[in-house]
């Protein structure tokens, strides 16, 4: 179905190509624009990684250089200020000259070191600022690791909301295929109940066409016949009579034709009838079919069944119908003549004018006799069949309550054996009394559905031992209890089939006799003792 739908529309079948390999581009360069980005990302940490890393090993081995410059600074200038302190003093006391330039190069040695040690303060304080600049190339990484992760984020829910569209775009496009294949089973269905529908009535058409054909063609023949019996009666009339018996069996015949003519033009009619109601329903719903092509429907209003149906279904059906409709006309037109015709010459028999071949009382004597005889005859034959009718209809309840008497046996025998399943299980039973309970229950299941018609007895019977029996007889005897129970066990598909076939009353009779001499057939015989008819002694 999906195929077929699809091979229907094959802009829907690019578009939906169309769609996903636009899905399937989208969602390979955002994910190549994703692992970019991690690697970025990657790259960065590693890198923040590092800065933070020689920034606390210089952090702390400076901060251990310039402690230990300041001290040394500090020792070094108060032993300055100490020798400056000595000179001075030196130059005041008058000390000699050896020791004022012992302490005069003391003075330039501490003067070099202190020297040395504010280039390396200097130093110092260059890496200190180089410290700095590296911290804000750290927090310059740090913004830009943040900025990749804020746009992996944004990348990240972009796919997502990417997918749940895509997947609610796929899901509404597999909604409107399941949507196409319920249509298209639905209309598959239809289109097979019009056609079943269209052969049945078709099947009707041609049966009850055929019969009124076959009505219309022997009132056909009586009337002709009739012409040619009245040129007949009208020539004898006029001749020599040939005899009150031969008049007599003419009048009769005249009556039976008469007779025949009206029972046919009664067929012809009720056939005129029948034909004309089944074109008025045909008509009827070619007329509601052709309204709805013209301006199909908006709402649920009207005809349920012929709303539900596709346009080409309903032309099929229109053209169908519209065939129907021909035929059904083209058989009234014909029995209208065949009836208007007999009318005609009904008219023309009216009143005095049937009966002028009447000339005595004797002849108008028996043509009565005979017309109460014929009526005699009917009125028995109506009065049988409405007993026959009514036997039918005590037969049918009789066998409906039979019927439903066996559904009761047969529940009540299956909730009896769930009973025992349940209660006692396979395992633990012997197989000998499983299958004497088996056997038990078909013997309780073998009572006929219906009366069976049993013959009486007249000849005396004699009881001989099965063991004198020869081993054909005795195969026959084992052959026919295996084909009661193979019966027996499809006792209960029988009902089932049964259940179904009864509502065909005129096959139910016929059914439940072959039934009951099934049973007849079946029934096993004792197996310990065999009757045998007495052989005459002469």
């Amino acid at each position: 179905m999906t195929d077929s739908v699809r091979e229907g529309n094959p802009k829907d079948i690019d578009d939906e190509v169309a769609k996903e390999w636009e899905h399937t581009m989208l969602q390979d360069s955002l994910g190549k624009e994703l692992n970019e980005l991690n690697k970025q990302l990657e790259k960065k940490e590693s890198e923040m990684k590092g800065y933070g890393h020689d920034t606390v090993a210089l952090k702390q081995h400076f901060g251990k250089k310039l402690m230990e410059l300041e001290e040394e600074k500090r020792a070094v200038q108060k032993e300055r200020d100490r020798l400056l302190a000595e000179v001075e003093s030196l130059n005041a006391d008058g000390q000699t000259h050896k020791v004022r330039d012992a302490q005069l190069q003391k003075l330039k040695t501490f003067e070099a070191q202190i020297l040395e040690l504010k280039k390396k303060q200097e130093s110092q304080v260059q890496l200190l600022k180089e410290k700095q600049k590296s911290d804000e190339a750290a927090k310059k990484l740090q913004e830009e690791i943040h900025f990749i992760k804020s746009q992996k984020v944004q990348l990240q829910h972009k796919i997502k909301q990417e997918a749940e569209q895509f997947r609610q775009w796929k899901a509404s496009r597999e909604k409107e295929l399941l949507q196409l294949r319920k249509e298209g089973r639905r209309n598959e269905y239809e289109r097979h109940k019009l056609q079943a529908l269209t052969q049945r009535q078709k099947l009707v058409l041609q049966r009850k066409t055929e019969e009124a054909a076959m009505a219309t063609k022997r009132l056909k023949e009586i009337l002709e016949a009739r012409k040619s019996s009245g040129r007949d009666n009208s020539a004898g009339m006029n001749g020599t009579s040939p005899g009150s018996h031969m008049s007599e069996k003419s009048l009769q015949k005249w009556l039976d034709q008469e007779l025949e003519v009206m029972v046919h033009v009664h067929e012809v009619r009720n056939e005129y009838e029948k034909q004309s109601q089944l074109r008025a329903l045909l008509g009827e719903e070619l007329a509601i079919l052709k309204k709805e092509d013209a301006s199909p429907p908006r709402g649920k209003n009207g005809n349920s069944r012929t709303n539900t149906l596709s346009p080409n279904a309903r032309q099929a059906r229109i053209a169908s119908l519209e065939s129907m409709v021909t035929i059904s006309s083209n058989t009234l037109v014909a029995m209208a003549s065949q009836l208007s015709e007999a009318e005609e010459r009904e008219r023309a028999f009216s009143g005095r004018g049937r009966w002028n071949q009447l000339r005595s009382m004797g002849e108008a004597k028996s043509l009565l006799q005979y017309i109460f005889s014929v009526a005699a005859d009917a009125r028995c034959e109506v009065r049988e069949k409405e007993i026959e009718i009514k036997e039918m209809k005590e037969q049918m309840t009789e066998l409906v309550g039979i019927f439903r008497h066996s559904e009761s046996r047969r529940k009540e025998l299956e909730k009896q054996s769930k009973q025992k399943e349940q209660t006692a299980p396979m395992a633990t039973t012997p197989p000998g009394s499983v299958n004497g309970s088996a056997k038990h229950t078909a013997d309780d299941s073998n009572t006929p559905l219906s009366p069976v018609a049993v013959p009486a007895l007249n000849k005396q019977l004699k009881m001989v031992p099965i063991a004198q029996l020869p081993v054909g007889k005795k195969a026959s005897i084992s052959g026919q209890s295996g084909k009661l129970w193979r019966w027996k066990r499809s006792h209960h598909q029988w009902l089932l089939q049964f259940k179904w076939k009864w509502q065909k009353p005129w096959k139910l009779s016929e059914m439940i006799r072959h039934s009951d001499e099934t049973i007849t057939r079946a029934r096993p015989r004792p197996q310990l003792l065999i009757t045998h008819k007495p052989r005459k002694v002469m």
